[in-house]
């Protein structure tokens, strides 16, 4: 199964902030949770599928975060998005989400499971009949 960051233990976006919380205090950095509560506009990141959890990559740093479908913002925990006052991003998530989950989810083995923004639907089956996935 596909895993969002709800699936993988955390309740919702301010779970997930409440550990960056602790990160930004071990790093000294001067960031809370709250100074995140607003959207910067003029940056987005795309979620992607790696070893079957949606995540996307800091535009800044390049860190790599776990998102969510139902909360799509992003806030790194490597940069806390200081470049931009800490304001979080909105994740672009593609709109066939259902159909990459379902061909991905034939694979057994989480480290299969893998999707970029250029792959197309044809891309993951065709990858799935060359490796014996029906």
């Amino acid at each position: 199964m596909i895993k969002d960051a709800t699936d993988l233990g955390y309740k919702n976006r301010s779970d997930l902030l409440n550990v960056g919380k602790t990160l930004a205090k071990n790093k000294h950095i001067p960031w809370t949770p709250e100074k995140s509560n607003e959207i910067d506009s003029k940056h987005k990141v795309h979620a992607y599928i790696n070893y079957g959890r949606w995540v996307a990559n800091c535009c800044f740093c390049r860190g790599a975060e776990l998102v969510f479908k139902d909360d799509p913002y992003f806030v790194c925990l490597s940069c806390f998005n200081s470049t931009i006052g800490y304001k979080k991003i909105e994740v672009i998530f593609p709109k066939d989400i259902e159909k990459i989950e379902a061909a991905l989810n034939k694979r057994i083995e989480a480290k299969n499971q893998n999707w970029l923004p250029h792959e197309t639907i044809a891309d993951l089956e065709k990858e799935n009949i060359a490796h014996g996935v029906i």
